[in-house]
């Protein structure tokens, strides 16, 4: 055995290190200790050799012992950091990362992990300033560009956002996260076509690209572009079966009426995000008011907050405590100002990281927490995989299961998920007497009576429309509604257009299947009160599938413009369904595409059947459980009190029928 010194001990150590061989760095160092348990070179060798072998807890005690002496490294400091942030700990970083840049202004690194903990933070503004400097230090990192892109994302300055990936690509042009991104700012600025180029392109270099398929896929269905509509339908079908993580699962509910694959590409969605969970160790209030706590990026004038207004402001204040948890960017418009007047408490949790979002939730006491968000862009998701409260509910805001064993209920109703679905479904099911759907007598349409000229609409001659995102509208559906246009003289079809591109491919279509393009009408986007008031000029909403109506459908029957539908097997397949027969409209309701088309010409040749209908539905509307907000909002209590005591009982969550 040959005898070393303590110093010799130390190089061997120290190059071990340097070379990465942290087994041998970590046999030397601890001899060194065995020898000179205080030596505090050794102690910060064998941190490195502990940090590098994955023994967190291990490397945490040393660094956490070493960074007590003041005098200690900057590298023990940058080292701890990076420890705490792969920890899930950034405002801990922070601290630490802050030491190491006081000692050493000029080093990129330290100013570059400096500014992704404050990012992890929820810290954009002092992230942003971090890159900002670290960028004049080093101006070639493409990494850096990409970071401070997303942080420009996050707060909605997407042209500046848009400027730091096309710098992050000029640096790298393999730089697919900086290709995606800008791709998708393309599209969600008006420039799809510029958006989807980018994102083939980011598919070139890594056809592997998580979900990208899809985002190519969804931006090409917001511009009716049908071009390879069915082969790229097949290849995302069969990637999902293969367990490719091909296409975000909010995406597939426009393409497909199969809820086993919806349920297959959830879960890939949901194991691809990692492992959150978290169990509530908060100790819940027994007595007193259930606290729910509500969670959307939309509590603005938006499709959910139009729908659930009213629930809010219903609430019976004696027996719940509710809170908004409001994320996303900041509004001030009338939905929003009356938002804040319905609630006990709202909430800006913008800024807050989830586990920030999590531990204000535990301090609030929130008992049971509702997401209107699910896999919907801006959505807090994060904070129900690390479990916000003890009993967590899905609704409205996604149309699916989330394929994740974080959310615990569902809430539905027998329409739309069938007994024979019911296994295709995650979570446990809260099953609502009428239909899944609350809705808000308040809202007004304005005063304004529209011309058929000031809409772009022929003197006469049936009106056809549908004010259906885009993306919802498919191939076969737009066959089904030129094969309707053909059979009913001078009809049109009234349609939402949100770029000019839907127009042109639209009318490309309609020549494809031997249907004048004029026969096609386009609409923008209107405020508010003026969209709900251009339904009383149009004669027929039709419905599409598999992704049916849900705000738009309910708008349409508040105005007294009736809706056929076609009824699919999946939830979003089956909405309008349920609306319907909430208005006791089954007949509306649909079972093939031959029926649906039956049914719309009938009803657009027989003047005195549709009349009939129309005089039925502002008759019943005020009566019919689909607008009766104080009954949807006790059946809605009436199950949350149901779940709250099964948890007090311990038991598990079950399926549950409101009476």
């Amino acid at each position: 055995m040959i005898n070393l010194s303590i110093y010799e001990l130390l190089d061997r150590a120290r190059e071990s290190v340097k070379i990465g061989n942290f087994e041998e760095g970590r046999k030397w160092s601890t001899q060194v200790l065995f020898l000179e348990s205080a030596n505090k070179q050794a102690k910060e060798l064998l941190a490195y050799c502990e940090h590098g072998l994955g023994n967190k807890s291990e490397a945490m005690k040393l660094y956490k012992e070493l960074i007590l002496n003041p005098a200690c490294s900057i590298s023990i400091l940058y080292e701890y950091g990076s420890l705490l942030m792969e920890s899930g700990l950034p405002s801990e970083a922070i601290l630490q990362l802050e030491r190491a840049f006081k000692l050493a202004p000029t080093a990129f690194e330290i100013l570059h992990d400096l500014a992704t903990a404050y990012a992890l933070a929820g810290k954009n503004k002092e992230a942003i300033e971090k890159y900002r400097l670290a960028s004049q230090i080093n101006p070639n990192s493409s990494e850096l560009f990409y970071n401070l892109g997303c942080l420009h994302d996050e707060v909605a300055e997407f042209n500046t956002a848009n400027e730091c990936y096309r710098r992050s690509i000029s640096l790298d042009s393999y730089q697919v996260e900086s290709l995606i991104n800008l791709g998708i700012n393309q599209i969600r600025m008006g420039n799809p076509i510029e958006g989807q180029s980018i994102l083939q392109e980011a598919l070139k270099i890594n056809p592997e690209a998580k979900f990208i398929y899809g985002d190519l896929k969804h931006s090409k269905m917001n511009v009716s572009d049908w071009a390879f509509h069915e082969s790229e339908l097949n290849q995302i079908i069969e990637g999902i079966q293969k367990g490719k993580k091909i296409i975000h699962p909010f995406m597939l509910l426009s393409l497909v009426d199969d809820p086993e694959l919806q349920r297959t590409a959830s879960e890939i969605y949901a194991k691809s995000r990692g492992a959150h969970q978290n169990s509530n160790s908060a100790k819940p209030s027994i007595k007193g008011k259930i606290k729910v706590g509500y969670f959307s990026s939309d509590f603005r004038n938006h499709a959910i907050s139009n729908l659930t207004a009213e629930l809010f402001e219903l609430h019976n204040k004696e027996v719940f405590e509710i809170y908004a948890f409001a994320s996303g960017r900041h509004h001030d418009d009338e939905m929003t100002k009356r938002l804040k007047l319905a609630f006990d408490e709202f909430i800006d949790i913008s800024s807050l990281t989830d586990e920030q979002v999590v531990s204000l939730a535990k301090d609030k006491g929130i008992n049971i927490a509702i997401d209107l968000g699910g896999y919907t862009e801006s959505a807090r998701i994060g904070v129900f995989e690390r479990r916000v409260a003890p009993i967590q509910v899905s609704y409205l805001g996604y149309l699916g299961t989330l394929g994740s064993s974080h959310m615990d209920y569902l809430l539905a109703d027998r329409e739309v998920i069938s007994a024979d679905t019911e296994n295709y479904y995650k979570e446990k099911i809260i099953y609502l007497p009428n239909s899944f759907q609350v809705n808000d007598r308040k809202k007004k349409a304005s005063e304004r009576t529209f011309t058929r000229q000031e809409l772009g609409l022929p003197e006469k001659g049936f009106v056809f429309c549908c004010f259906n995102n885009n993306y919802k509208l498919t191939p076969s559906m737009f066959s089904s509604w030129c094969r309707i246009l053909k059979r009913v003289d001078e009809s049109v079809l009234y349609l939402f257009s949100g770029n000019k591109s839907v127009t042109e491919n639209l009318r490309r279509e309609a020549c494809k299947r031997n249907v004048d393009p004029n026969r096609l009408i386009f609409g923008g986007l209107l405020p508010y009160p003026e969209y709900l008031a251009r339904y009383k000029v149009l004669d027929l909403f039709l419905d599409t599938f598999p992704y049916n109506a849900g705000t738009t459908a309910s708008d349409a029957l508040w105005m007294g413009l009736p809706m056929i539908t076609l009824r699919g097997k999946s939830f979003q397949s089956r909405m309008a369904s349920s609306l319907l027969k909430a208005m006791n409209l089954s007949c509306l309701i649909t079972n093939t595409v031959t029926e649906y088309e039956d049914l719309a010409v009938t009803l657009a040749t027989q003047a005195d059947l549709l009349k009939n209908i129309r005089t039925k539905l502002e008759y019943i509307k005020v009566q019919a459980p689909l607008f009766n907000t104080p009954q949807t909002t006790r059946q809605i209590e009436n199950a949350y009190q149901k779940i709250w005591n099964l948890y007090l009982q311990g038991q598990p969550p079950k399926n549950i029928e409101i009476s």
